[in-house]
């Protein structure tokens, strides 16, 4: 697998570059310009996974590459998460938008969950999403998944996909920016629609349980 990274800085780079190796066997990691991308993800038969720095560009650059490459993974960091700015992203098929203000296990856990076919949307930010969730059936998860389980929260797809690598309730809270009883109760809410007890089972229920809300 490919990752291609773009339009971060020295600091970001040197900090990021020994994890984004450990994400999984045979990576390589490769650097390029803005006005590069394109042509450097499309080099290749092998996955890609593309981290893309959040600049001015980056909208169009994000949406060239879903049209050129569909496969290729696009997962934005960015310093800026307000609502307006993920759902352009994800409008038009990003696979993740990560704070940069998060720390590198919960960088991990997104990256990971994108690597798992999942979209990662960062929760805390999607304030919109989060009053809608509170107020809809649909998003409480009463309607039902295409294997007949209930549709997940973003703000729980997120919690479990954190639990699921290796992070603490405290740990989750710290990145997600909510509080360690707002963690549980995305817990108890997901192990219910999830048909488990407890974590253990939880992590190992698989990604086929956590579906788009």
């Amino acid at each position: 697998m490919r990752i291609v990274v773009a339009g971060l800085n020295r600091l970001m780079r040197e900090a990021l570059w020994p994890y984004l190796g450990a994400l999984g066997p045979a990576v390589t990691l490769m650097e390029t310009a803005a006005d590069d991308l394109l042509k450097t993800v499309g080099e290749g038969e092998e996955a890609v996974l593309c981290l893309l720095m959040c600049m001015p560009s980056a909208v169009d650059l994000a949406k060239q590459i879903k049209r050129s490459s569909p496969r290729t993974k696009v997962v934005v960091l960015s310093c800026q998460c307000d609502a307006a700015k993920i759902k352009e992203f994800i409008g038009f098929g990003v696979d993740g938008v990560i704070p940069a203000s998060f720390g590198i296990e919960a960088l991990r856990a997104a990256l990971n969950l994108v690597l798992d076919g999942e979209r990662f949307i960062p929760s805390a930010a999607v304030t919109g999403e989060s009053r809608m969730a509170r107020s809809s059936p649909a998003k409480e998860g009463l309607d039902k998944g295409k294997e007949g389980f209930p549709l997940m929260t973003v703000s729980e797809r997120n919690t479990i996909a954190m639990l699921r690598h290796g992070m603490s309730n405290k740990g989750i809270a710290r990145e997600l920016g909510i509080s360690e009883a707002t963690v549980k109760a995305h817990l108890r809410n997901a192990y219910r629609k999830m048909g488990v007890c407890n974590r253990t089972q939880a992590s190992h229920c698989g990604e086929r349980l956590l579906y788009e809300g």
